[in-house]
């Protein structure tokens, strides 16, 4: 179980839960998991943040609700043709357990699929960056085992171009320390094996992903790429939130690509946190995401770093920003009227 700082557990909400018969079945870097019956679960979203799979010594005010209502939105909203793990009438069920509105801003109520869920995060990539671009480019375009686009003269694409067709490239999924990168035909045997059909999983949610991106799109925001949980048919966990995607905005991605050279664009996500992780002198040299999450010195060693407050505030501000330029609602008018809390 990922190692968790004591101040961050959500102590309160904890004994609440368990004062009403909710035993918690699992704690996660930012999630808890309370079982409600034999087939369905309470998962509830912390203010808590992880980086390079270490969970920091710090809060980010709200960031719970926001995680929780992005994921309503897309799953309810957008993605409502797919099949997802969402209870319907979740709220007056949540009324009906004596759960707290205060909780319920946090909290989605989920069929367990814990038995179907695959091992692995789905992850695709609309615009080829992040920790995959230089297998990209020393591979000669080769990413998790598949040939991707590339430019004039066979030369890779800049940085957070803009794909064609989204690029499946999976991972595993630790329980403790980081996943590892697998290749398409590793996901592909391990579905066989299973009698599972690995395509039409993939396909599913790139096609999930490709809804929610021309959606975004719309209204100027590009979701670069996103990491998904499923079972061979269903959608699961959280979904296109600022935890498990990047965001920018198109205008300013436009300006950073067509710079010379490229730069990075600015994300609304927790990439300003990873930023500041990656400027930390290690043992092992500069930034968080050298050291090892399951050792409990290089724990330590993370968990007594004091993210500073100019970098949380920023945190808050982007999250709000990215929540109402893709809901076009303020959190609270969004609970309100769509989640009826």
């Amino acid at each position: 179980m990922v190692a968790i700082p004591k101040a961050v557990i959500d102590t309160k909400t904890q004994k609440h839960l368990e004062s009403i018969g909710l035993n918690m079945i699992h704690r996660g870097k930012v999630r808890d998991t309370y079982r409600v019956s034999s087939d369905a679960l309470l998962v509830v979203a912390s203010n808590r943040i992880s980086i390079f799979d270490f969970v920091l010594k710090c809060q980010i005010p709200a960031k719970g609700e926001y995680l929780t209502a992005m994921t309503h939105f897309w799953l309810t909203q957008i993605l409502s043709g797919f099949k997802n793990h969402l209870i319907s009438d979740m709220y007056r069920k949540m009324d009906d357990l004596d759960i707290p509105t205060e909780i319920q801003k946090r909290a989605l109520l989920v069929k367990d699929l814990s038995e179907d869920l695959l091992p692995f995060e789905l992850i695709f990539r609309a615009h080829i960056g992040g920790s995959r671009y230089k297998e990209y480019v020393e591979n000669g375009g080769v990413v998790a085992g598949a040939i991707l686009q590339v430019g004039q003269d066979q030369k890779p694409l800049p940085k957070w171009s803009k794909l064609d067709i989204p690029a499946f490239t999976p991972t595993t999924k630790e329980q403790m320390g980081h996943d590892q990168d697998v290749t398409v035909g590793d996901f592909q045997i391990w579905c066989q094996e299973k009698h599972i059909n690995g395509q039409k999983v993939i396909d599913m949610a790139r096609e999930a992903y490709v809804k929610a991106y021309q959606y975004a799109q719309k209204r100027r925001v590009l979701i670069l790429d996103t990491k998904f949980e499923a079972t061979a048919d269903t959608l699961a966990d959280e979904i296109l939130t600022p935890d498990s995607s990047r965001f920018v905005d198109q205008d300013n991605w436009e300006e950073a690509i067509s710079s010379d050279p490229p730069q990075e664009p600015e994300f609304y996500d927790k990439q300003l946190v990873r930023k500041w992780g990656s400027e930390i002198t290690t043992r092992l040299g500069t930034g968080i995401k050298r050291l090892d999450p399951t050792d409990p010195e290089d724990i330590a060693f993370v968990q007594n770093q004091k993210v500073p407050n100019t970098v949380i505030a920023d945190i808050v501000s982007r999250y709000m920003f990215i929540f109402h330029r893709i809901t076009k609602q303020r959190l609270y008018v969004y609970q309100r009227d769509c989640m009826g809390i």
